[in-house]
């Protein structure tokens, strides 16, 4: 298939990535926004070393970034330079760079294309790979830090799963698009950066995207509030149902 994000691309943002993270003493200047989220100088280096990348090669087309520019205009790139910044700043590494490229907001559109890696090891995913159409594995992934609040928990009373937190929304759905689990689910809001690459990549493997009871067919907007799930019908009636 061919991808805006081939592997040109992806070699020199990893190139970035070893840059900032092989040096003995990386700076993180952490700090939190106005919503609590953490933000780094990481974050930001990144954001300028991808943007510089992108726009040297596709001049003119434009990137949505979560420390960048927030005005979606199709057809455009859209980047989270570390999803999970919260496992950056208390040292459990369960962060990822998160990339997709979006001619228009339909998943389905055949150029669309995704890219997330992992920052701290080899795993990476994206549009370029023969991906699984199903799990091998019979467990869903969820937020680590909706877990510890228990928001889970009345779920579980309803009907049993197998649930395991971790962070990194965007990590969680490359998982799951390589195999390795058979649903993702969250109840707190997001933003189109954190689930772009995760949806694109999940949507050619024919998993949906629900939210609202519905299958989500366009990422039209920056912000998504409602509980989502990627997954099954099945799973997705066990986790929308209970909200």
């Amino acid at each position: 298939m061919v991808s805006m994000i081939d592997q040109n691309i992806r070699e020199l943002i990893h190139k970035e990535i070893r840059l900032i993270f092989d040096r003995a003493n990386v700076q993180l200047n952490e700090s939190q926004k106005a919503d609590g989220s953490w933000v780094t100088d990481v974050d930001q280096r990144l954001t300028d070393k991808v943007e510089l990348i992108l726009r040297t090669n596709f001049p003119g087309v434009n990137i949505v970034s979560e420390e960048g520019d927030h005005e979606l205009k199709f057809p455009c790139f859209i980047l989270d330079p570390v999803d999970g910044t919260a496992g950056l700043v208390y040292g459990t590494n369960e962060c990822s760079l998160s990339l997709a490229f979006m001619p228009s907001p339909h998943l389905s559109d055949p150029l669309a294309s995704g890219f997330i890696t992992h920052l701290f090891n080899d795993f990476e995913v994206h549009s370029q790979m023969e991906l699984p159409s199903q799990s091998v594995l019979n467990h869903g992934l969820i937020s680590r830090s909706e877990w510890r609040k228990g928001l889970f928990q009345p779920l579980l009373q309803k009907e049993h799963r197998e649930l395991r937190p971790m962070g990194s929304i965007a990590l969680k759905l490359g998982l799951m698009a390589f195999g390795q689990a058979n649903f993702v689910a969250t109840l707190r809001p997001k933003s189109i950066w954190d689930i772009a690459a995760g949806s694109i990549l999940l949507h050619k493997t024919n998993r949906q995207f629900c939210s609202r009871g519905v299958a989500v067919a366009e990422l039209d907007r920056i912000n998504w509030k409602d509980p989502m799930i990627w997954g099954t019908t099945s799973d997705a009636a066990w986790f929308l149902d209970g909200k």
